[in-house]
């Protein structure tokens, strides 16, 4: 008896030591509804999470030769890299601007799931996401959705 009280408590401390954190998600932004001169140029502002848009921390300007611009349907969705940040993370507020038609969005209170897998006796990691559970677009709250995308509607 006490042998096998011995292996199921080292079984049980080895799947307890194969715990490893899921990667963050690469997120993107999503404009609905606009013409493509409209969204030729947009400027992404990251601020201090929380500062009411006071502290700025850096600015990327998005267009065609910087990112990667797709259309589906009503929508174009922009992959950029903004600086060492891959998509918008949720430690950080953001403002996205389209100066050809002066529009302006707050991105706030991204709230990410932050997750994590036990892989068991295998310790063999497997690939998971975080998922981004909502965003608030100008006071709006907006849920998140399996694209990882920022929907921002005209």
């Amino acid at each position: 008896m006490k042998q096998y009280f011995i292996l199921l408590l080292i079984i049980c401390a080895t799947s307890n030591s194969c715990t490893h954190k899921c990667q963050r998600v690469e997120s993107h932004i999503a404009f609905v509804s606009y013409l493509p001169a409209e969204t030729e140029a947009v400027t992404v502002r990251k601020f201090e999470k929380n500062s009411g848009f006071a502290i700025a921390t850096d600015t990327f300007s998005l267009n065609r030769l910087s990112s990667s611009y797709q259309n589906k349907n009503d929508t174009l969705e922009i992959f950029a890299s903004f600086g060492a940040d891959n998509g918008l993370l949720s430690t950080y507020d953001y403002e996205i601007y389209l100066p050809a038609i002066k529009r302006l969005y707050q991105v706030t209170e991204i709230t990410e799931a932050f997750e994590s897998m036990n892989q068991g006796l295998s310790c063999r990691k497997v690939e998971c996401l975080n998922s981004i559970r909502s965003y608030k677009v100008n006071g709006q709250l907006m849920n998140g959705n399996p694209e990882y995308a920022f929907y921002l509607v005209k």
